[in-house]
């Protein structure tokens, strides 16, 4: 079968030499010139939980000799805005 893992709800981000738990970390850090990595770290709170990271799974490379994925399912909730621009002719809603 399909060696694959559990998501996770947290996790590490290393930049420049050094792992970051959390955005304010980052922030703490570089405190004049600070990079955007905001969006690369979990929510805080009860958010995370929320999203049920834990049915996600992942594909590590090192599992099955093969690339390393990250596999989710989305769901639409709502139709494409006006505002976001145009669907490209032909394509489904």
């Amino acid at each position: 079968g399909l060696a694959c893992r559990p998501g996770v709800s947290g996790w590490k981000v290393w930049h420049r030499g050094q792992w970051h738990s959390d955005w304010a970390s980052v922030q703490d850090r570089f405190r004049r010139k600070c990079p955007n990595l905001e969006s690369l770290f979990p929510p805080g709170g009860d958010g995370v939980a929320d999203l049920h990271l834990d049915r996600c799974l992942r594909l590590m490379p090192h599992d099955a000799n093969q690339g390393g994925f990250f596999v989710a399912v989305f769901e639409k909730t709502a139709p494409h805005p006006e505002r976001a621009g145009a669907l490209p002719a032909g394509a489904a809603e």
